[in-house]
């Protein structure tokens, strides 16, 4: 499996959703907390690009912020914290 798959399995794992997308010639996840009504639940949304290390971009309001992890273990704890599933 290749680090993409991988990275959706654990995304669902935990209770996420993550979709894989390519543009040209740039490949990411797109992922976020579940909504039944659409996709995904507004401002609850973030890319993953998986090159060397796992980069996770998201926004803060209207800031763009970046992270950058060595493992899919640190990168899903992250995404755990800033993005909670709420019961």
């Amino acid at each position: 499996m290749d680090k993409y798959n991988d990275l959706i399995n654990g995304l669902e794992s935990e209770g996420y959703v993550g979709f894989i997308r390519e543009l040209e010639d740039v490949k990411y996840i797109l992922g976020g907390i579940p909504d039944e009504k659409t996709l995904m639940k507004p401002n609850k949304s973030f890319n993953i690009f998986a090159d060397r290390n796992f980069k996770i971009e998201y926004f803060i309001g209207h800031i763009k912020t970046e992270k950058e992890f060595k493992t899919v273990e640190e990168l899903l704890k992250f995404i755990r914290q800033v993005f909670p599933i709420e019961d």
